[in-house]
């Protein structure tokens, strides 16, 4: 069955949407939003996209700035791998490559952080080649369209889905219907698919046979573990405790956050909540208040943190063995938090 590409192509020129990284984008700008754009809806990365720009326009830029500095303007986002790839990747483009993206896919696989569907792209949309990107978006549209009954995490999937597209891409302008097959995902051929407004559902086989709702098939995906923190908020004289998130190469460890201790799926009295940061960190504590309930998603875990207000009586001796980053209550928004901690550091400034 053929593919409606000239159908797909109209539709698109027609309807798609003003992004700050299209137009003519440099190889740089498709790098960044394609990152960005991983696991994170267009709406959300627009803002972060902008601000990126104007912090590092330049790889050289982004090679020469700190993991702080890069981690901050990547702050809410998520998934914070992508920053730390995206830095390691400026300074590898920096020593390898002469400060420029190559445009061979050997080349870029060397390069951190940069996998099949992000290699496809730069290709794609920033040196035209001749090569369809397969992302989530182009999965469902074609396992609907091609009616392909096998889960979309398969390799035997993937190579079905590639093939296809690379079979019907034109030789004119193909980077345009790469970008429309991605952007019809997006718009029309959603995880609900506005079948209505389906220029090309005449020759989709989920359509005709209707089950497009039931398409693409997936695995079932792993369960979530939930994790219960109470955080103390600590200060003394204008200072505030911080820790970094966890050890060394996990998901949070290169983030920002007040401390923490587990416990149970609820907030403590303050007398309790107090006895036990003070034992943990051999602290004096005198209690203030008790704060709203935040939660955190990361990967495959739901975090519900408890935070509590205390004042410390004395600062611990230098060094200070509760290896805390004592820092002043002013320069806290510099530094980059996971976001349930952002959150709490976020109420406390509108509360004090």
């Amino acid at each position: 069955m053929d593919f409606p590409v000239e159908s797909l192509r109209k539709w698109f020129l027609e309807n798609r949407r003003t992004l700050p990284w299209r137009g003519d984008p440099s190889p740089y700008e498709v790098w960044v939003s394609e990152v960005m754009l991983q696991q994170t809806q267009v709406v959300v990365v627009m803002p972060y996209f902008e601000q990126w720009m104007r912090l590092f326009p330049t790889i050289s830029d982004l090679a020469n700035s700190s993991p702080e500095r890069v981690l901050k303007a990547w702050e809410g986002l998520g998934y914070y791998a992508r920053a730390k790839n995206l830095h390691l990747g400026a300074k590898q483009i920096i020593e390898s490559f002469g400060g420029e993206l190559p445009d061979n896919p050997d080349a870029l696989a060397k390069i951190k952080g940069l996998g099949p569907y992000t290699i496809a792209a730069i290709l794609a949309f920033a040196f035209k080649k001749k090569i369809a990107p397969i992302d989530s978006n182009v999965s469902r549209l074609l396992c609907r369209f091609f009616c392909i009954d096998k889960p979309i995490e398969n390799s035997e999937t993937k190579r079905e889905l590639d093939e296809r597209a690379q079979s019907f891409l034109p030789q004119y302008e193909p980077w345009i219907i790469s970008e429309a097959l991605i952007e019809f995902g997006a718009l029309i051929c959603t995880k609900k698919p506005a079948c209505n407004l389906c220029p090309i559902k005449k020759g989709c086989l989920a359509y005709r046979h209707q089950i497009q709702e039931t398409l693409p098939r997936k695995k079932e995906r792993p369960k979530t573990i939930f994790l219960f923190k109470h955080v103390g908020v600590i200060h003394f004289q204008g200072k505030v405790a911080l820790q970094k998130g966890g050890e060394s190469g996990k998901v949070l460890s290169d983030l920002y956050e007040f401390p923490s201790l587990e416990g149970p799926d609820a907030h403590l009295s303050m007398e309790e909540a107090k006895r036990l940061f003070a034992e943990k960190y051999s602290l004096s504590l005198r209690e203030q208040n008790v704060l709203p309930k935040e939660k955190q998603s990361y990967t495959r875990y739901q975090l519900s943190l408890y935070p509590y207000l205390f004042e410390c009586e004395e600062m611990p001796g230098i060094p200070d063995k509760a290896g805390f980053l004592w820092v002043k209550w002013e320069e806290l928004h510099k530094f980059p938090f996971s976001s349930g901690h952002r959150r709490i550091f976020k109420y406390l400034r509108a509360l004090l």
